[in-house]
């Protein structure tokens, strides 16, 4: 007999939202980066948009994108049940090519982990960096609790 694998909350987005949809601990500083971005603002690893609805709810000119077909599915879906326009496409950050550029580019909630190796996140840094205005700003958040 085989032992059953759970599903990963990053294939299952249902999961993903039961599981933290109802974190805000963080929102108060990302809407506080969105208000002071001073132009558009892009989430990378923007999942099911726990952090980038409310960037749109309050305003903020943003976009997102994430790696995972079905996290963009329910985030866009969501969106439409709001009335509005596709905000979020799927794509790697370490590999990514957007018409526009942005005044902040965000990671929230450790999305930037997901780049595992120095060279996925030298390549995903240099992405960001490239789809930045002149001026523009990274802000990521990582949480690291260092060796043990």
């Amino acid at each position: 007999m085989t032992k059953r694998q759970n599903p990963s909350p990053y294939d299952a987005p249902e999961i993903y939202d039961a599981l933290f949809e109802s974190f805000d601990f963080d929102l108060p500083f990302w809407l506080k980066i969105g208000r002071e971005a001073n132009g558009p603002l892009l989430e990378a690893g923007c999942g099911t948009g726990r952090v980038l609805l409310r960037l749109l709810e309050a305003g903020t000119d943003a976009d997102g994108f994430d790696l995972s077909r079905q996290m963009i599915e329910r985030l866009l879906a969501k969106a439409r049940a709001r009335g509005w326009d596709n905000r979020a496409v799927v794509a790697d950050m370490r590999d990514f090519s957007l018409r526009r550029r942005y005044a902040r580019v965000i990671c929230a909630f450790n999305g930037f982990a997901h780049c595992e190796t120095t060279e996925d996140q030298i390549r995903a840094l240099t992405c960001f960096r490239e789809h930045l205005e002149p001026g523009g700003g990274l802000v990521l958040h990582m949480s690291y609790t260092g060796p043990k």
